[in-house]
């Protein structure tokens, strides 16, 4: 695989044009931007000669995108309203580079929504040539325009938590980036815990992350900085990062056993477990390792099968034992499944009747809003089973939108919807988020639900 970013998955610092889109090299002064679309930018002549075969099919679609913008011409609007005309021009333009409508778990390619604008007035460089843009000194990922957006542009654009939240951004993408290269794969950052516990903790007695370093993994903090060493030349917060990306990839793993506490009261005797993930893609695989943790963290646990199901999924086959060396000499088993299928295709499998589920997990489906037919489907198997589902989601909206599919089809909830103590920690830094004031964390909320309401 070839571990460099392609010219859509772009990082915050390449499309600032301080980072080189093809080798991702840093620069304190100003690369050199591709001569026609004017968005991206290489350290020298020959990673531009190296890029071209992926940014020729890009580079036509952004001049469109800027001759958008040339044509429209910019229209000031008020600080109150300027979230609402920004959205909608996004998608505008979003629209013109995908060649089709977006919705909103897709279609906004960081090209096109990341490049250099005003933060205030959302001015770009292609709507005239009449005007500077300045960065913030600290994060450089925000800009203003003139003088009269400077004067508010640290009070009503890019505030102190908002040039955190972009900084925070720049470290994980950076240091994400370079472990791409290193270990030439696309995978989840993670850390495990090295062996497993000889009692049983309930997940509902840990406060948080904290708890759960203090209680769980003491030498978080050691393990932390011995990994991140590797990658203190990617970026200079390269230590924080490796912290928000190591707990991210715990995120997924916390919330099943959470999940199951809530729904299994013989949790902490369990010998077996059988866990399906449906809608499961790349996110989810590229956290496979950190299932490991289900037999580290439940000491009466010997076999654990995790079944992930999805119609994206690279194809559908079995595992041998994937349980850590010493696991596997106490005689203890992890297994995947892999079913590139929906679910209720998945339901009429011989698979599927072999592996039964103990709980079903959904993270971060957008079921209420996108393919709902196909979901509404997968849920009346999951609900006629009445086997305990999880599902998260990456805002409250979304949340509410989810609940309400399931409440459409009269299921019983075992927990209403409430925040997630396992969320992610890294933030999408988005105006469309900003717009309806939300806060966008990967597994955010969650609800459980298990067989239907009797009436």
């Amino acid at each position: 695989m070839d571990p460099r970013p392609t010219s859509i998955d772009v990082t915050r610092s390449q499309t600032a044009l301080f980072s080189c889109i093809n080798c991702s090299r840093r620069s304190e002064k100003c690369l050199s931007k591709c001569a026609k679309c004017l968005r991206v930018a290489y350290c020298d002549r020959a990673c531009q000669k190296e890029d071209w075969s992926r940014h020729k099919a890009v580079c036509s679609r952004l001049q469109k995108v800027n001759a958008y913008d040339r044509s429209k011409g910019h229209t000031p609007t008020t600080v109150t309203r300027r979230l609402d005309a920004y959205v909608a021009e996004e998608e505008t333009r979003c629209g013109i580079f995908i060649g089709g409508s977006t919705n909103v778990y897709g279609g906004f390619p960081s090209l096109v929504t990341t490049g250099i604008k005003c933060q205030v007035c959302f001015r770009t460089p292609f709507h005239d040539d009449k005007h500077n843009f300045s960065p913030c000194t600290k994060c450089r990922l925000a800009w203003w325009c003139s003088p009269e957006c400077e004067a508010v542009f640290s009070t009503k654009a890019h505030t102190e938590k908002h040039c955190a939240h972009l900084c925070m951004t720049d470290a994980v993408e950076e240091v994400d980036a370079a472990a791409t290269k290193k270990f030439r794969v696309s995978h989840s950052l993670f850390l495990a815990t090295k062996q497993g516990r000889s009692s049983y903790i309930a997940p509902s007695t840990l406060s948080g992350w904290a708890d759960y370093r203090t209680q769980i993994f003491p030498d978080f903090p050691v393990r932390v900085q011995s990994f991140a060493s590797q990658f203190q030349t990617a970026h200079p917060d390269a230590t924080h990062a490796v912290e928000l990306l190591v707990t991210n990839a715990t995120s997924m793993v916390m919330t099943v056993l959470a999940a199951m506490e809530k729904t299994l009261p013989d949790l902490g005797t369990r010998s077996q477990l059988c866990v399906h993930i449906v809608a499961a893609a790349s996110r989810e695989l590229n956290s496979l390792e950190m299932m490991e943790e289900l037999l580290h963290y439940l000491p009466k646990l010997k076999d654990v099968v995790v079944v992930y199901v999805g119609p994206t999924l690279p194809s559908s086959h079995a595992s041998q034992n994937l349980a850590c060396s010493e696991c596997k000499q106490k005689g203890r088993s992890r297994k995947m499944i892999m079913s590139r299928n929906t679910y209720h295709g998945f339901a009429k499998s011989a698979t599927y009747r072999a592996n039964p589920a103990d709980l079903v997990v959904g993270f971060n489906t957008g079921m209420g809003e996108v393919e709902v037919e196909g979901w509404t489907q997968s849920l009346q198997v999951v609900l006629q089973k009445k086997v305990p589902a999880v599902f998260t989601t990456y805002t409250i909206f979304e949340a509410m939108h989810d609940s309400n599919l399931l409440i459409g089809l009269h299921a019983e909830f075992v927990q209403a919807i409430e925040q997630n103590r396992w969320r992610g920690v890294i933030p999408l830094v988005t105006e469309r988020m900003e717009k309806y004031d939300l806060e966008h964390f990967s597994n955010n909320y969650w609800f459980i639900v298990r067989g239907v309401r009797v009436h």
